[in-house]
């Protein structure tokens, strides 16, 4: 048994030009399968038979996770929140926008209009994962796409503002809350930019990093954004996450 540091430093010293495996910050609730079901498949219900959505509020933990990992998760059917949140001395958190602790991922999600072939044709930059939801048809695509950060975001409302942006540019769903859950989804195919692995029919394109200095351009466009309490360097954020 081995660090996953102590893995990585033994394949680059094998490969000296291979790409360090990068960790993620993100919360994983493992008590909602798919659209709000329990472990046994069955709806969460309140007491007088209506849906009980308490259980996608209060049962997530945060995990530092590959993007294989977190497709993983996402295949099991658990449902993600792409940040950390406050937690509790029993490492518990609630659900909510005042949670958010940070983040270096952000999803995006496309319920109508562009099919994924044609999303893919864009070459969207930061893009690093897709995955079909669990409504997702041959007629009507509809999946979540993954980007990647170029630096930890560290305030609610600047990643609000961030996510915004790129669904504006994108014309995907819109949403304000930087603590967004997103279903799982135990049915899904889903696409892996950063090692190939293609779980569909579906082209990989290659892979295009977000640009650090196209996403602060935008945020100079918002002033009251302090950018040194908003974000770390992602190699700062790395050495944390390993550190854990």
């Amino acid at each position: 048994n081995i660090s996953r540091e102590e893995a990585d430093n033994r394949v680059l010293q094998e490969f000296p030009d291979a790409k360090k495996v990068r960790v993620y910050r993100v919360c994983i609730n493992k008590e909602v399968i798919d659209k709000n079901l329990n472990r046994d498949n069955l709806p969460h219900l309140k007491a007088n038979g209506n849906p009980d959505f308490e259980p996608l509020t209060t049962n997530f933990k945060n995990y530092y996770l590959t993007l294989q990992e977190i497709m993983e998760m996402v295949l099991l059917g658990f449902s993600i929140v792409f940040c950390s949140m406050k937690a509790d001395e029993l490492g518990n958190t609630r659900r909510c926008s005042a949670s958010f602790v940070e983040a270096d991922l952000f999803a995006l999600d496309f319920d109508k209009g562009i099919q994924i072939p044609d999303f893919i044709d864009l070459k969207p930059e930061g893009l690093i994962g897709i995955y079909t939801t669990c409504s997702h048809t041959e007629e009507n695509h509809r999946f979540r796409a993954i980007f990647e950060l170029p630096f930890c975001v560290k305030q609610g409302i600047c990643y609000s503002q961030i996510v915004k942006k790129y669904a504006d540019f994108y014309n995907a769903d819109k949403t304000t809350d930087c603590c967004r859950v997103f279903y799982g989804s135990s049915e899904g195919i889903y696409i892996n930019y950063l090692n190939g692995v293609n779980m569909s029919r579906f082209n990989v394109k290659p892979y295009v990093p977000m640009t650090k200095a196209g996403v602060l351009g935008f945020l100079n466009e918002n002033k009251k954004f302090s950018h040194k309490k908003t974000i770390e360097t992602m190699q700062e954020k790395l050495d944390r996450g390993r550190a854990m």
